[in-house]
Order: structure tokens, then C-alpha cells, then sequence
């Protein structure tokens, strides 16, 4: 029963580091730029490997594990990248619009 559970999570879960993207990287006035995924996604891979040869800094965050920020910021599909600057949020979803948001 969950309110027997030990277990314990504060903030986003972060995923490992393979792609070396799972650190946070928000910016000292806010700005973040967060890359949600999920584990049976095949365009995830690839919206990754396009941020990563772009050099482009980002969290990559499981969407079912931070269920707090996909409702947040309307998250209903993977990949979706979410860029908050100056505390707006724009929401870009599909590989496609992410290589549109990154030539712009």
C-alpha cells in the first residue's frame, strides 16, 4: 500500500547519464530547457541524438516519473520539449518542430 512506502522523491527524477544530458541545467534566472522521454519512445532517440549534435544542453526527464511537470507544462506526448525562458514556457512537440525550434 503506498501509505506504507518507504520510498521518497523530491523534484524531477533525472534518468542516467548515457547521453550526458541528465544533469539539471537550469540557469541562474530560471531558464530551463527540459526534454521529456519515455522508455518505449523510438522518436526520443532521435530527438536526443539531434539536441546532442546541435550541443544543445538540456534534461532529458522520464514524463511518467515527473508527473508534476508533464501536467504543468501540458505534456501529452514524447518527445516534448518544454523551454522556459523568463519564465515562459513554449512547448515544442515531435521531432520534426524540435529541428523546426532549433534552425530558428
Amino acid at each position: 500500500m503506498i501509505e506504507n512506502s518507504v520510498l521518497t522523491h523530491e523534484g524531477p527524477k533525472q534518468t542516467d547519464d548515457a547521453c550526458g544530458c541528465a544533469a539539471p541545467v537550469p540557469e541562474e534566472n530560471g531558464d530551463r530547457l527540459m526534454l521529456f522521454v519515455s522508455e518505449t519512445c523510438p522518436n526520443c532517440a532521435m530527438a536526443e541524438s539531434v539536441l546532442n549534435k546541435a550541443g544543445v544542453k538540456y534534461e532529458r526527464l522520464m514524463a511518467g516519473e515527473n508527473l508534476d511537470l508533464v501536467n504543468e507544462y501540458g505534456v501529452n506526448q514524447a518527445p516534448t520539449l518544454v523551454s522556459v525562458k523568463d519564465g515562459k514556457a513554449e512547448v515544442i512537440k515531435s521531432v520534426s518542430s524540435i529541428i523546426g525550434w532549433l534552425r530558428k
